[in-house]
């Protein structure tokens, strides 16, 4: 009996070895990434601070290890969202990120919505396919939360192809991913665990002078909730929100 339980023990080491030397070689070959043992672990959340829209919300804000997609319509309060949550993400004494394509990053306007400055990576690069790299990598670092990009005018320009190796980077990763969009392709729909549609409902006035943009939030997509559901949101002129 003892002996075959030592046969048993010296059999299940031999094996393990081998398979930790098979895997060492299959990610040497192929990145450390290509095989991996399974884990769970719970998923965290940023909330947006808008108290009914995180309500309404399926984990109460943007998910960690997810794309997130916002739907922009004109002046409608989606880039102030991501804004925030820049800020919001920087609350855990980290930097986030922003990937400006269309080199249109408002440092003023981001300081009123939360942002530090100096814990910005602001990022440009020559075209999108290279930007979405360059994203993709930085969430991989496991090193900022939030990773914001700025694909208005440009996500026609992103094959399903490289809409699916950040995908498939995003959810090993940390990092939340936020597009902002002003149309949504099939490719993004494909990818993105949440997509909601900002649409500017009205302006408020203070006498001549603007005070303040009410928008409707629409949830088009939230997994694992079925359902969609809109809530209004208020941002004054500076990029404060209620």
């Amino acid at each position: 009996m003892g002996s075959d339980v030592r046969y048993v023990t010296k059999s299940i080491r031999a094996m393990t070895n081998r398979l930790q030397q098979t895997l060492f070689d299959l990610q040497t070959r192929y990145g450390d990434y290509a095989i991996q043992t399974a884990k769970t672990a719970p998923l965290r959340t940023l909330p947006t601070g808008f108290a009914a829209l995180d309500a309404a919300l399926s984990r109460g804000g943007v998910v960690c290890g997810r794309i997130t997609t916002l739907i922009t319509t004109g002046t409608s309060g989606a880039l102030t969202v991501g804004y925030h949550l820049l800020g919001r993400g920087q609350s855990f004494e980290a930097f986030t990120a922003y990937l400006d394509l269309n080199n249109s990053f408002d440092p003023e306007y981001a300081v009123g919505c939360g942002v530090t400055l100096n814990q910005l990576l602001v990022i440009r690069a020559p075209d999108a396919l290279l930007g979405i790299e360059i994203a993709r990598d930085l969430a991989l670092t496991n090193t900022v939360p939030l990773v914001l990009v700025d694909l208005v005018r440009l996500a026609d320009d992103l094959s399903a192809a490289t809409l699916d190796r950040l995908h498939d980077g995003v959810i090993r990763a940390h990092a939340a991913v936020v597009f902002v969009v002003d149309r949504l392709t099939p490719d993004v729909e494909a990818v993105s665990h949440t997509i909601l549609r900002f649409e500017r409902q009205s302006w408020h006035f203070d006498g001549n002078r603007l005070n303040c943009y009410e928008s409707r939030v629409t949830i088009l997509k939230d997994k694992p909730q079925p359902k969609t559901e809109s809530v209004t949101i208020s941002i004054d002129h500076g990029g404060s929100f209620t």
